[in-house]
């Protein structure tokens, strides 16, 4: 791989981040149907992300226009089934229930977009 040969490490971003990146806001919170929590910022993003994606460009251009939703539903299966018991302790143990997701989502994407460890625990000093 000519990546490893100059030790280019790969990473997992999408035009939300390089949005928020050029200093693109948020905008307001929504909740896609499918999709779940997101902001405007990432939802043009998914869009722009989904839209020039190579393998949905291709097969669109071979007639094959139901590849791009097709892997859409399936990622976003998988994504769902990675979170599940998060989601479902934090709506059984959480007293606001869209509060905790909102504040997860903006927790979880400040840390996608500014590429920290979402494993690491900010220090509590009292």
């Amino acid at each position: 791989d000519v990546a490893d040969k100059i030790s280019l490490e790969e990473k997992d971003e999408d035009f939300g981040q390089t949005l928020a990146t050029w200093g693109v806001g948020d905008g307001f919170y929504v909740v896609l149907p499918f999709f779940g929590p997101s902001n405007v910022r990432d939802s043009v993003g998914m869009v722009l992300t989904l839209t020039t994606d190579p393998i949905n460009t291709y097969a669109a251009s071979q007639g094959m226009e139901w590849v791009g939703p097709s892997r859409t539903a399936g990622n976003a299966v998988v994504q769902r089934s990675k979170i599940i018991d998060e989601v479902n302790a934090l709506r059984n143990n959480s007293i606001g229930y869209y509060a905790a997701v909102r504040s997860s989502y903006y927790q979880k994407r400040k840390a996608e977009i500014n590429n920290t460890n979402d494993n690491t625990l900010t220090p509590f000093h009292e």
